[in-house]
């Protein structure tokens, strides 16, 4: 289910990202109204858009109840979601959509303006905002700074993605030379600026959502976040070249006509753009589902931790410690197979701090195995602690195991 989960939310995404590319069709080049390829793509990324979300809202109740996909037909499932905040912001989304769908509609005939075309903008800033009220960027305070910024770095996303795959996939196959001197210069401007807004408001929702400097590499969510990294530099990389490419041979700089521009060259560097920009979607995906860095941290950092040491005679302890930071945790200990002892007991001593050493109480839980609750070892760092297993009333070993 998680992974059908992801396949549903990175949909979700890439259809957002191209409905975006409207914003050319309604400003700078409305002739493209007239072509069928340009019409197409908005519908296939509304039609993705609402295939996601649709695919979110029943998958969210099978997900939440560790349940595989096949529990998507359970409808008491899909009436616990709908009576979450989740459930709720999805319908939203849908309706959104609807709405939307009636604009472009009307929109999206040749040679025609719609009379509330304008309404588009806000519908796809609600969208927008369905996506982040519910992700990370809802449970980061202050809260209303975080949602603003996530809200700003999709609309941006959705600009410059958008924008590239109507360029690739509609405006550059004309070969128009008034339309190419009507569209280029305007998308290159604004997908700068949109490009702008994403570094900034990606680095905000970075530095807050990984939280510390070893949580970059030392968790997923700084992982995905470094490869998101890497995927946008590289994005940037090739925007700037095809931005070169337009001001060098779209007679911005020299004066060289449009029919000068190589169009296979500069299609192909949009091409890759595009790969690059549903790579990073794909990282989006993934990373809404992780906890954030310092989450993903404090949930390592609590993970049991185990030690052992040798007993001799070919025997050994381990112990372990639950959870793995200090303060109070249960500990336990297991023996090898071997004869079994008339006493084990247990001291913990923190050299560096010169604590202890202190008792530590232990039961038998099971053959050669044995554990103490509500141990306190106050500070970090690492801990010796001294068993002395006794096997006869003349005999007993002393060993150390620190952990």
């Amino acid at each position: 289910t998680s992974a059908v989960f992801a396949v549903a939310r990175w949909v979700s995404y890439a259809g957002f990202a191209l409905l975006g590319g409207a914003w050319l069709l309604l400003t700078v080049w409305p002739i493209g109204r007239d072509d069928l390829r340009a019409r197409r793509l908005i519908w296939s990324g509304w039609g993705a858009a609402s295939l996601g979300a649709l695919g979110e809202l029943v998958l969210q109740g099978p997900y939440a109840a560790g349940r595989g996909p096949s529990a998507i037909m359970h409808w008491a499932l899909l009436d616990d979601t709908l009576h979450t905040d989740y459930g709720q912001y999805h319908c939203a989304r849908l309706l959104l959509l609807g709405v939307l769908a009636l604009l472009f509609g009307a929109a999206l005939q040749p040679r025609r303006r719609a009379r509330f075309e304008d309404a588009t903008w806000p519908l796809l800033v609600g969208v927008a905002l369905t996506f982040s009220v519910i992700g990370h960027a809802s449970t980061t305070n202050p809260r209303w700074l975080s949602i603003t910024s996530d809200v700003v770095h999709l609309c941006s996303m959705a600009v410059w993605v958008g924008g590239l795959a109507m360029l690739v996939f509609a405006v550059l196959p004309r070969r128009e030379p008034a339309e190419l001197r009507a569209v280029l210069p305007v998308f290159s401007r604004t997908a700068f600026v949109a490009v702008i807004a994403v570094a900034v408001t990606g680095t905000y929702a970075a530095w807050r959502g990984i939280g510390a400097w070893r949580a970059i590499l030392g968790t997923n969510y700084g992982l995905l976040v470094c490869a998101k990294v890497l995927l946008f530099c590289g994005l940037v990389a090739l925007g700037q070249l095809s931005r070169r490419v337009i001001q060098r041979r779209a007679g911005l700089k020299d004066g060289a006509s449009l029919e000068d521009v190589s169009h296979e060259r500069m299609r192909r560097s949009v091409l890759v753009e595009i790969a690059l920009a549903v790579l990073v979607l794909v990282a989006t995906a993934v990373l809404v589902d992780q906890p954030r860095g310092r989450e993903a941290l404090a949930a390592s950092d609590r993970e049991p931790v185990t030690a052992s040491a040798q007993l001799g005679g070919g025997r050994s302890v381990s112990v372990t410690a639950d959870p793995g930071e200090h303060g109070p945790l249960s500990l336990a200990v297991a023996l090898s197979p071997g004869a079994e002892p008339e006493q084990i007991t247990a001291t913990a001593l923190q050299p560096d701090k010169q604590i202890g050493p202190i008792p530590i109480t232990l039961s038998p839980n099971g053959t050669d195995l044995y554990g103490a609750g509500g141990v306190n070892l106050p500070v970090k760092g690492t801990w010796v602690i001294t068993l002395v297993v006794t096997t006869s009333a003349f005999d007993a070993v002393t060993t150390d195991v620190k952990i």
